[in-house]
């Protein structure tokens, strides 16, 4: 029998996958579980997501079709987001239940919490039913924990991690006036606000931003500005290009943001970020030690937040990155998302 088995989003490059959040984090953890020699079977909820209009329903179809191979696993563990969770959750409940096999639950994002709020009567009983039962659940935000440990005293912490790249030591350096951003380009993610704040800063400094054009803001828009538009990056070249900068800016607004994973990829190669307060973003960033908050989508506070940094002992903040990093160290939570679903290491 194999002690695990995980349903969640692959990231496959081959078949158009961009990179975005929920496969780069399922695929953190089960890099993690091979370097930890974890044997787990994989059910792939991504694998029509490809497809226009229908991708989304055929996933779920075919994570369902596959849960009569499941009463081979001791532990099955559910990596997903809103509807899904009550929905897929639940059906995974009603297989088990004849057999010895346990279910978790993982929440991506932060939006969950505002998913439970809207929904009917009905839709609220659904989903306290299924966290009610389930063996053990995880959120990526602390606060979504506070709110549904009350549903089930198994609730945990599993935020947003990556494996870590320094060890020791933040490097010295000196400030070069070098800025990033690197996720989806649209305007909640605040895109248009960093095109301005390069504006503000005029010569002399470098605003560089990476990612995906299809969230509404097109490369054109960059023409003529001071912020350049520069690609998309593969999951595995985004710590080491961070690394290049000052400072990571995020002046998001996303409503379905959670814990988001570049700040924390950001500080693992001791680099501070400038990000909103916003969703789970100051549950990471100690404002003025490993990074500064501003309002979402202000150049204004962009700006002043950048004066505060230059302001700042460079090093000392970059040694704090380090240091507030421990706690999104991939290979640490790994061990304890294990530990709390009964599979021995």
């Amino acid at each position: 029998m194999l002690p695990l088995t995980l349903i969640g989003p692959l990231l496959r490059s081959q078949r158009g996958d961009q990179p975005s959040g929920r496969p780069i984090l399922f695929m953190t953890l089960l890099a993690e579980l091979d370097r930890i020699g974890i044997r787990y079977g994989v059910i792939d909820s991504n694998q029509h997501n490809h497809l226009p209009f229908v991708g989304q329903p055929l996933s779920a179809l075919q994570v369902l079709a596959n849960a009569h191979h499941l009463s081979a696993t001791r532990n099955i563990s559910f990596h997903g987001a809103g509807p899904g969770i009550a929905t897929i959750g639940g059906r995974l409940l009603r297989h088990v239940r004849t057999n010895q096999s346990r279910v978790s639950l993982h929440v991506f994002g932060g939006a969950f919490k505002r998913h439970y709020d809207v929904s009917n009567t009905y839709q609220k009983f659904r989903i306290e039913r299924v966290l009610a039962n389930a063996h053990a659940v995880f959120f990526e935000t602390q606060s979504q924990v506070d709110f549904f440990k009350r549903l089930n005293p198994n609730t945990f912490w599993f935020p947003n991690s990556r494996p870590r790249v320094l060890t020791g030591d933040a490097p010295s350096r000196n400030y070069g006036r070098r800025f990033v951003f690197v996720g989806q380009v649209s305007p909640e993610k605040g895109v248009r606000e960093i095109i301005a704040l390069a504006e503000r800063l005029g010569a002399g400094y470098a605003v560089d931003v990476f990612g995906p054009t299809n969230g509404g803001i097109p490369a054109s828009e960059f023409e003529g500005k001071r912020a350049k538009y520069r690609g998309v990056l593969a999951p595995d070249q985004v710590a080491a290009t961070i690394a290049g900068y000052d400072a990571l800016l995020l002046p998001t607004s996303y409503a379905g943001e959670g814990f988001p994973g570049v700040v924390i990829e950001a500080m693992s190669v001791a680099v501070p970020s400038i990000a909103s307060r916003h969703a789970g973003i100051p549950e990471i960033i100690v404002d003025g030690q490993c990074g500064f908050l501003v309002a979402p989508r202000s150049t204004d506070d962009l700006l002043s937040a950048v004066r505060r940094l230059e302001r700042h002992d460079l090093a000392a903040i970059r040694q704090q990155c380090l240091d507030r990093f421990r706690l999104f160290d991939s290979t640490e939570q790994t061990k304890l998302f294990l530990k709390r679903i009964g599979v021995a290491m």
